[in-house]
């Protein structure tokens, strides 16, 4: 009986043993991987295509800041929380593209599509917004990017017509 309960007492070891291993592993993976957050901004990009011209054009959020980066507080019509938002007037980036059409369709990641009238937007003063109170913003918060409009400020903008064309999870700008 005494070696039984030795025996077991070396399983036990062998197993917390394994056990520290393993999390010593998975420690490493993650200490690896660095801040999450930073990845997820350097991933944050928007393709902008204009087929007529057989152009395409990626933005990461460093070329977006290059265009002049500006911040927008506004609530959302989805939570109403004020938050502030960091991102360029979407004319600005049409504009840096070369987009000359009247119609641009967003895409987002889980391709979700709305044709976006282009005078409409500027009017409208569509923001392309990839940072929400100074941090990127995750798939799981609408990003890594979402065109956003100053709700708070123009409160005609909450209405059906703008909300469908405020694409969240946005990777694709495509000129028709």
């Amino acid at each position: 009986m005494i070696e039984v309960s030795v025996l077991q007492a070396g399983e036990v070891h062998m197993r917390a043993a394994k056990l520290a291993r393993i999390a010593f592993a998975a420690a490493v993976i993650f200490i690896s991987l660095g801040d999450v957050s930073q990845v997820e901004a350097n991933a944050a990009t928007v393709r902008i295509e204009n087929p007529r011209q057989n152009e395409t054009l990626v933005l990461g959020v460093h070329e977006l800041k290059s265009l002049g980066w500006e911040s927008l507080t506004t609530a959302t019509p989805w939570d109403q929380k004020v938050v502030s938002f960091g991102g360029v007037p979407l004319a600005k980036v049409l504009r840096y593209a070369g987009v000359r059409s009247d119609i641009v369709q967003a895409i987002a990641l889980n391709d979700y599509r709305a044709d976006l009238d282009v005078s409409k937007a500027e009017s409208w003063d569509a923001f392309l917004a990839c940072e929400i109170d100074g941090m990127p913003i995750s798939v799981r918060e609408k990003g890594p990017c979402w065109i956003v409009f100053p709700w708070s400020r123009r409160p005609e903008l909450v209405n059906g017509d703008v909300m469908a064309v405020s694409v969240w999870q946005l990777h694709v700008l495509r000129a028709q």
